[in-house]
């Protein structure tokens, strides 16, 4: 493992108990899910109806209409979930987005851009204009975010990969050999509306990256 590029421990002990951040990490990060999976099934629905032809218009304009707020919820209550990463495998988790760094920083265009793409087909259903095209970019712009964030939540459970992304961050993007025959592929679609990845041999459960942690924290005191 690179140990080089997982920073220190921060000096400073948690300010509870761990359990207590995990248990609030999960939580919140399922209300995050509710709306993320709200906005990219129904972009996707709204792409395959707008394919579908004319008939579709309705499935169209109900998904449209529904983005138009449950974006901004899953934005919103993807804060929390974030803090408490950051709190329990922080230096994990962001060392992680730094090593894909430009992939990161573009998944915060392509959000702003699925964003307004979704306000323009609105207002355009409701002119009673054709949206397909753009329904259809805004769902890629919502698929490509779903796989950087997948990208990145497994390499941050994957310290000992980071060495060759730093190298080649195009690395990221598949698996370690050792991994190649498991589930815990970077491009597995039924992990894209999650963007969060369950344990696996290579990884490593998330508890133990944990129990880990609190451990060096004990160790520090």
């Amino acid at each position: 493992m690179p140990t080089s590029l997982i920073p220190a421990l921060d000096p400073a002990p948690l300010p509870g108990p761990p359990w207590l951040f995990h248990v609030l990490w999960v939580l919140t990060f399922f209300i995050h899910l509710l709306f993320v999976n709200t906005v990219l099934g129904g972009t996707l629905l709204a792409a395959f109806a707008g394919a579908a032809g004319a008939g579709r218009r309705e499935i169209r304009t109900l998904f449209v209409g529904v983005n138009s707020w449950a974006i901004s919820l899953a934005i919103t209550f993807g804060i929390a979930p974030l803090l408490f990463v950051q709190v329990v495998l922080g230096r994990f988790f962001y060392t992680a987005a730094i090593l894909v760094g430009w992939a990161w920083f573009g998944m915060l265009i392509l959000l702003t851009i699925g964003y307004y793409l979704n306000y323009v087909a609105k207002f355009r259903l409701r002119g009673g204009k054709d949206a397909g095209a753009i329904v259809a970019l805004e769902a890629v712009c919502f698929v490509a975010i779903a796989a950087i964030q997948v990208t990145v939540n497994l390499l941050h459970l994957q310290p000992g990969r980071w060495e060759q992304v730093a190298d080649r961050a195009w690395v990221a993007l598949g698996d370690p050999p050792s991994c190649r025959v498991s589930s815990t592929s970077s491009w597995r679609p039924s992990r894209w509306p999650g963007h969060s990845p369950p344990s696996s041999r290579c990884a490593g459960p998330p508890g133990e990256a944990i129990r880990r942690r609190c451990e060096g924290w004990r160790a520090s005191e």
